[in-house]
């Protein structure tokens, strides 16, 4: 009775390993997934980095969605934004103001783009109402001395380097992982962690018994 109930409780945590791990599990999951290239350029008035990364996010997410998600993965503050719905500042910069215009002329604010295999392509609406696409980068560039227009500074990224996601080259530092492979690895230390109760509880058992015996 005893071989029967270990030799069940192996099988069963066999399956759930298997299941977990199976190819098609984290592919159906990840269908409600998509990766974003994103670009986000703190302009020549900042000692920031250019940031160039990919990020996974639900197939409804935005452009703004996708930056914000890559700055907070980064530890960064995610986006500021006016209560008219204007992008102030991406992981605190700049720290405070929002679409100032200089004394010395020209507008400080956060340009907005998309990115294909041909250019930067400047974008008259904002981040937040656009879903984001995997076949296109998404480019922010703060301006500081920006006209509002087509003829702003582009991000210092070429193109199609900025498209690596889309071709299936990704950072996988940077790319959050899907649901999928989570739910599988947390199967695993499930199964794994009753198999460290089993194996003990069954010891003690056969212990008992060869006792009684």
């Amino acid at each position: 009775m005893l071989r029967r109930f270990l030799s069940g409780t192996l099988a069963m945590l066999g399956a759930i390993v298997m299941m977990a791990l199976a190819p098609g599990v984290p592919q159906a999951i990840a269908a409600s997934t998509k990766v974003i290239a994103v670009v986000v350029d703190f302009g020549t008035g900042s000692t920031k980095a250019v940031i160039t990364h990919c990020i996974r996010v639900p197939q409804s997410a935005t452009d703004a969605d996708a930056v914000s998600a890559l700055i907070k993965i980064d530890g960064g503050s995610g986006l500021r934004w006016a209560s008219n719905g204007l992008l102030c500042g991406i992981n605190g910069y700049p720290a405070s103001g929002c679409g100032v215009t200089q004394a010395t002329g020209g507008y400080a604010y956060w340009a907005y783009f998309h990115g294909s295999n041909k250019a930067w392509v400047y974008a008259n609406n904002g981040p937040a109402e656009v879903v984001a696409l995997s076949s296109q980068a998404v480019g922010l560039r703060f301006e500081d001395k920006g006209r509002g227009a087509g003829s702003d500074q582009r991000p210092r990224v070429r193109l199609p380097r900025a498209l690596s996601c889309s071709n299936g080259i990704l950072d996988a530092e940077h790319v959050v992982r899907t649901p999928a492979s989570a739910s599988a690895w947390i199967a695993v230390a499930v199964a794994l962690g009753l198999l460290v109760l089993v194996i003990p509880a069954t010891t003690v058992v056969l212990k008992i018994r060869r006792r009684e015996d």
